[in-house]
């Protein structure tokens, strides 16, 4: 669970770096995949809590 917790931190803070200081925004085709990962691995943190 500890795992799973500090992967959603990393892409967290990956998918904020992204949008934020590399002005990527929120309209791109990589930002959009991030933050699916995120969504998957927020949505199993969720269930095995």
């Amino acid at each position: 669970m500890k795992h799973l917790l500090r992967e959603i931190e990393k892409l967290r803070d990956e998918l904020n770096k992204k949008v934020t200081l590399e002005g990527k925004g929120i309209n791109n085709e990589e930002t959009l995949k991030l933050s699916q990962k995120l969504d998957e691995l927020i949505t199993r943190y969720l269930i095995d809590e």
